[in-house]
Order: C-alpha cells, then sequence, then structure tokens
C-alpha cells in the first residue's frame, strides 16, 4: 500500500480546513492551543495491515504530560459511534475515501474541538467523549484545581497501590525493574505527598503553584516537538510562544 500517497492526500484534503480553524502542522500532525489550556491534535495513522485512521486528542496543559504521553489514556468520541467507516486493500480507496473523512470530521469531531476549550468545559466535553482513563493525570490535576481533594486523594492512592500490585505480579517486588520508571515513581510519590500536606491545610497557594508547574511542563514538551529547535530555544531564553494562542470562548 502506498502510504506516502495517502500521506499527501490526507494533508491535501484536510490543510485549507485546518488552517481556517487556526491549526498549525508539524509534519503530518495539525495541532493548536486553545485559550492556553487545551491542546488539540489531529493526524493520520498508518498500521502495519490495511488500516488507516484519523487520531485526534485533547491534552490539558495541566496534565503534566510529555508529548510523547499524549495519546496515552486516548478517549472514545461517542459522536463517533455510528459514524460510517471502511477498510480498504488498496491506497486508491483511502485516497477516494479521504474528502468523506474530512467531512465527517467537520460534522463529528469539530463541535467537540471547539466546545472543549479550558479546563471546566474539557470536563464538560465526557458527554461527547467517554470517561477519561482511571489512570489519566489529567482525573487528578483537574481534581487539584478545582479543590475535589477527597476525589485526587482516592485516585492517587489507587493509583500507587496500583502500580505497587503491577510490580509485584510482574517481577515479584514493590519497585520498578527500570531505575528510570522507578525514579518517575518516587517523585510522583513525593509530589502527591506534598500535596497531600497542601490540600488537607487548603494551601492553595502551593497548590497552584504546582498546577503551574505541570502547565509549564506540558508547554515546554508541546513547544519541543512542533517546533523547530531555534524556536525552542528562543522560547527557553525569552520566555516568549512561537505561537499565538488560539482564543475562543466556551459553550454554554
Amino acid at each position: 500500500m502506498n502510504k506516502v500517497a495517502i500521506g499527501r492526500v490526507f494533508l491535501e484534503t484536510f490543510e485549507a480546513t485546518m488552517k481556517e480553524k487556526n491549526f498549525m502542522r508539524k509534519d503530518k500532525v495539525f495541532h493548536r492551543i486553545v485559550n492556553g489550556k487545551i491542546v488539540q491534535r489531529l493526524s493520520y495513522y498508518k498500521f502495519i495491515g490495511p488500516e488507516v485512521t484519523i487520531q485526534f486528542s485533547l491534552w490539558p496543559l495541566c496534565a503534566g504530560y510529555e508529548y510523547f504521553n499524549i495519546m496515552a489514556g486516548d478517549r472514545l468520541c461517542v459522536v463517533f459511534k455510528d459514524a460510517p467507516s471502511c477498510m480498504y486493500e488498496q491506497a486508491e480507496d483511502y485516497i477516494k475515501y479521504m474528502p468523506k473523512a474530512l467531512e465527517i470530521t467537520k460534522e463529528k469531531l469539530f463541535p467537540v474541538f471547539d466546545s472543549a476549550v479550558d479546563y471546566d468545559s474539557f470536563l464538560k466535553s465526557n458527554k461527547n467523549i467517554s470517561a477519561l482513563h482511571p489512570t489519566s493525570p489529567a482525573i487528578y490535576m483537574l481534581g487539584l484545581l478545582h479543590g475535589n481533594y477527597l476525589e485526587c486523594q482516592n485516585f492517587k492512592n489507587t493509583w500507587i497501590k496500583r502500580c505497587i500490585e503491577v510490580n509485584r505480579a510482574n517481577w515479584g517486588t514493590d519497585y520498578h525493574i527500570s531505575p528510570k520508571k522507578q525514579e518517575e515513581f518516587d517523585q510522583e510519590c513525593k509530589d502527591y505527598y506534598r500535596m497531600k500536606e497542601a490540600m488537607e491545610k487548603n494551601d492553595r497557594k502551593t497548590i497552584e503553584g504546582y498546577i503551574h508547574s505541570q502547565e509549564q511542563k506540558s508547554l515546554n514538551s508541546y513547544i519541543k516537538a512542533f517546533f523547530s529547535q531555534k524556536k525552542y530555544e528562543k522560547y527557553q531564553e525569552t520566555g516568549i510562544l512561537p505561537f499565538e494562542s488560539v482564543n475562543i470562548c466556551p459553550t454554554t
């Protein structure tokens, strides 16, 4: 199957529409940040077999995601449930289907993109999108943001317990077999216990400082992934973003 031809036609079919909606493009990925809070991306993906799919993600900066994790806990869009899809053997058939794929994307996905534009509307978007993955950092961070401290602690305690149980099942130990993974887990626990103390004291200054640090972590990863090394270095030096955030008023 001609993967190059499919990718080229995907870009030719989608690019004008995506630019109208103020999406930027890096290679085959269209992306934008809305209201300085929500990263939205759309691309196509060619599997090893005959399948081709249009992929998307909504990514709250407060989750502290690294770019390579933004598809982790990927959510299924309920509004696509009844949308037609086809699997072909020939690249030519996928190429002929691309205009239909754009039509479905405009009808089904764009309203979701345009409604999930800040942290509150991102949560409300679950009426169109299935529930967040139960281990998604967004659950914990949005709970911190909105002061849902009991929910935050239940989530994190369950997450720590689950990590330990997985380690015991896989390696017969409470610890990660990879030193890097163990270091990440230890840091995650350390951050949580610091936030737990802040939650118990209702110390919003500490909590909001942590949320801001996670936003910056996500933002740094986003800029490094989607912009040139030169623009990333300039951002590191000046703090000036190499793009303009798209402003959209949340729908009620």
